[in-house]
């Protein structure tokens, strides 16, 4: 995967939030993406060039989220929502593989499509 570090591409898969903890001012948000063998990988959904955009693209998939939360799966640190699909178009971020999710960098909110 950290081959994809720098090319844009477009994603799509459930809405994954990880909620805001101790170690995490604010909900976290990432798309669930199935690979082929199996494998799933969440992509963390990010803008770190601007705060306002990043603030507006939470505020989005947040929006998103609330509006039936009633089919969500618990995950060991995380919560998924099968049923909300949604497509993200950025840059992939894999600085290291070692880290938690690789990440798309979003342009601003209409980068992502919620349904």
């Amino acid at each position: 995967i950290q081959s994809w570090h720098g090319k844009h591409g477009t994603i799509e898969g459930p809405l994954v939030l990880f909620p805001k903890s101790p170690q995490v001012v604010f909900n976290v948000f990432a798309i669930q993406v199935t690979e082929s063998n199996g494998l799933k990988r969440e992509f963390t959904l990010v803008n770190f060039e601007n705060t306002e955009v990043f603030k507006k693209i939470r505020e989005k998939l947040q929006s998103a989220w609330d509006k039936d939360p009633s089919n969500t799966i618990n995950g060991r640190n995380k919560l998924i929502r099968p049923d909300l699909r949604l497509k993200a178009t950025g840059v992939f971020n894999v600085v290291d593989p070692g880290q938690a999710n690789p990440q798309i960098l979003l342009k601003d909110e209409k980068a992502v499509t919620v349904p």
